[in-house]
C-alpha cells in the first residue's frame, strides 16, 4: 500500500519527534538517577565518618576487652546505635575484627541487617553498593577500616517514588502527545 507524501511526511515528522523525546526522557531519568545516588553517596560518606569517629573515641576497647568486661561497653555501644538510628531510614553494621574474634554490631531501621546481606558483603571492596533488603532498596556504603568494616546503608526510594509517579504522568502524557504530534506533522505536511 503507497502512502500519499503528506501521509509519510506527517509519520517522519512525528516519528523524529517522538525519537528525541524519548532520548531526553532517557537522559533525564539517568540524570535524576545519578544525582539522586550522588547525593545519597555525600550524606553515607559523612555518616561514614561520624560512625568512625564515634566508634573510635568511645567504644574502641570492644577489640580488646573479653568476656564479662565488654557486655557494659557492647550493651552501651547498640544502644547508642539504635538511638541514633531509631528515627532515620538508615541502617549501620560494624564488623569488628580483634585477636579475640570477629564481633558484628548493627543498628537502624533494618533489623537485623547483617543477617540480610549476601554471603561475602562484609569482605567488599570500599564504595558504594546497590541493594535490596526486604523489598527495600539501599544505596549502600561499605568502608575497610583498620578495626574491621563499617557498613551504612540508606534507604534508596527517591529515584523509584518520582519514577512511579511518571508512569502515571505517561500513561496519559504519552498518547495525548502522539496525537498532537501527529495533528502537528499533518499540519506542518
Amino acid at each position: 500500500m503507497k502512502y500519499s507524501i503528506r501521509t509519510r511526511l506527517t509519520l517522519s515528522i512525528t516519528f523524529v519527534f517522538l525519537f528525541i523525546f524519548f532520548f531526553i526522557l532517557v537522559a533525564g531519568a539517568i540524570a535524576l538517577y545519578l544525582g539522586l545516588n550522588e547525593q545519597i553517596d555525600r550524606d553515607l560518606k559523612i555518616e561514614e565518618k561520624r560512625m568512625s569517629e564515634l566508634f573510635e573515641s568511645e567504644f574502641q576497647d570492644l577489640l580488646t576487652q573479653k568476656g564479662e568486661s565488654r557486655k557494659p561497653l557492647r550493651d552501651n555501644f547498640l544502644e547508642e546505635l539504635n538511638e541514633i538510628y531509631q528515627f532515620k531510614p538508615q541502617f549501620v553494621i560494624f564488623s569488628l575484627e580483634s585477636n579475640t574474634g570477629r564481633y558484628i554490631y548493627s543498628g537502624g531501621d533494618l533489623k537485623n541487617a547483617q543477617l540480610l546481606l549476601p554471603k561475602g558483603f562484609l569482605s567488599q571492596k570500599t564504595g558504594y553498593y546497590n541493594q535490596r533488603f526486604e523489598g527495600d532498596f539501599y544505596r549502600v556504603r561499605v568502608a575497610s577500616k583498620d578495626w574491621g568494616t563499617l557498613v551504612i546503608g540508606a534507604k534508596n526510594e527517591t529515584f523509584f517514588e518520582v519514577a512511579d509517579e511518571f508512569k502515571e504522568i505517561f500513561l496519559v502524557g504519552i498518547p495525548l502527545v502522539i496525537i498532537l504530534v501527529f495533528i502537528g506533522g499533518r499540519f506542518l505536511a
